[in-house]
């Protein structure tokens, strides 16, 4: 259990680094400071070096940063662990700002050593839980686990899966694609043995090194309970109706400056707050998008939140710019300017079968 100390008065910081060097040892204490802005830089650092501390003893009261400033600026950065706060001042209200913070204890000093020793024994207890929990619910772990039926036996195993990834432990398919989804090279074999036995014709069919048409192929098969390839027509449907195809478009200095508008609102309405809470869940692909992605670098500390919001806003430009690249591969769309309503409806009008429709 690696742990920092953070006490400006360096009585009660000897007293409580000597508390702690005299308990179990599997206790490590990784530093120490003497505010809350030292604390802060010290944690950054152990996380830069691979040495993430579990627990961090924390004052509140102290000179250029207090403790309850520094537990908000780990939280803004997405930086999680134990917090025990520690005060002089046994007031209500420095406790319920504690837990309000998320804090696991608040103990008034001077300390007892029973009490830290009673923290010390049920945060080892929590830990040592999490971290088993943590490898059962590594998408891994609920791939193989998934695909041998082996998972909705465990209630327990269950709920925390849907609460995690809110995937149902009888929803195989569902967790399948998100297992698949960047590891189909390390289970191919037992992947295209499922399309082999679920569809033996589409498994002759398809490129076997594709993974993406391969899954796709096996979560019809078990969506549907009928092989992929019965539901492969290949012939057109006479859909009784005709496509117009109609793009909407704006010059390119328009539209960029309504983007960097959007993108402001999108963070005045809560787009922080929002990602903050995807935080846990930011390994999964689906979360490696613009917005989501730029933030995540921010709460980790590699960029600053001014820098996080100019690389959302150009991302957002270079997403449109491939959009619209794209539909103008598509010969039959015909583009106007979203406030040109006029000269839309003359175009519809225009076409064949349509203008009788003009009143």
């Amino acid at each position: 259990m690696r742990i920092i100390v953070i006490e400006d008065n360096e009585l009660y910081k000897n007293e409580l680094l000597q508390c702690l060097e005299q308990e179990e040892s599997d206790i490590e204490i990784v530093g120490s400071a003497s505010n809350g802005a030292e604390g802060l830089a010290l944690t950054e650092k152990l996380i830069r070096d691979n040495l993430t501390p579990d627990v961090i003893f924390t004052d509140v009261r102290m000179p250029e940063m207090d403790g309850f400033e520094m537990i908000e600026a780990l939280q803004r950065r997405g930086i999680s662990c134990k917090i025990v706060v520690t005060s002089s001042c046994p007031e209500f209200l420095y406790a319920k700002r504690a837990m309000e913070l998320g804090a696991v204890d608040f103990l008034v000093k001077p300390l007892k050593v029973y009490e830290v020793r009673n923290v010390l024994g049920r945060l080892r207890r929590e830990l040592e839980s999490e971290k088993k929990w943590k490898h059962i619910l590594n998408l891994e772990y609920i791939f193989l686990n998934a695909m041998a039926g082996k998972i909705k036996d465990d209630q327990q195993i269950g709920d925390l899966i849907k609460e995690g990834y809110g995937i149902a432990p009888e929803e195989r398919i569902g967790v399948l694609g998100i297992g698949m989804s960047s590891n189909y090279e390390k289970y191919k074999e037992q992947v295209l043995q499922m399309l082999k036995e679920l569809d033996p014709v589409f498994y002759g069919q398809v490129d076997l090194n594709n993974g993406k048409r391969v899954l796709h192929a096996v979560e019809v098969c078990r969506m549907a309970g009928v092989p992929y390839s019965s539901l492969r027509k290949n012939t057109p449907k006479d859909r009784g109706f005709r496509i117009v195809r109609i793009g909407l478009n704006r010059e390119r200095e328009e539209l960029y400056a309504r983007i960097d508008r959007r993108v402001d609102l999108m963070l005045e309405e809560g787009l922080e707050d929002e990602a903050r809470r995807l935080w846990p869940l930011r390994h999964l692909n689906a979360l490696n998008t613009v917005g989501y992605k730029e933030l995540f670098d921010y709460f980790e500390g590699k960029t600053d939140y001014a820098e996080a919001v100019r690389l959302i806003k150009r991302n957002s430009r270079r997403y449109a710019r491939k959009q619209l690249s794209w539909f103008r591969r598509d010969e039959d769309i015909r583009w106007f300017h979203p406030e040109a309503r006029q000269d839309i409806f003359e175009y519809l009008f225009s076409l064949p079968g349509i203008g009788a429709f003009r009143k």
